[in-house]
């Protein structure tokens, strides 16, 4: 759904399309980066006492480099709107009184 964002939503040369592009570089690196670190926990190497500082320092960049990139998200949809659907102000008037 952000790929739809990016490419379809977002005018280009703003800062939204700025975020959004660092917002997307970031998970699709996160995702490799946890996939090898899977790959590297589940190996012979960490069976065998291997590097396990390794696989604790690839989760550790992994969980703050996360924390960033879903900051960047909420500046997304809080700041610059990506993503939002906006009702006209009548329409939800209207529904808190029926309701």
């Amino acid at each position: 759904f952000g790929a739809i964002d990016y490419f379809r939503t977002i005018p280009a040369g703003t800062r939204a399309k700025s975020i959004a592009r660092l917002h997307g570089i970031l998970n699709v690196g996160l995702a490799l980066l946890f996939a090898f670190n899977l790959w590297w926990r589940s190996g012979r190497a960490a069976v065998d006492g291997g590097a396990w500082w390794l696989a604790l320092a690839l989760s550790l960049v992994g969980v703050l480099a996360l924390a960033f990139s879903g900051w960047l998200g909420g500046e997304l949809v809080y700041r610059h709107r990506v993503g939002v659907i906006e009702e006209p102000a009548s329409t939800t008037e209207d529904a808190l009184r029926s309701s």
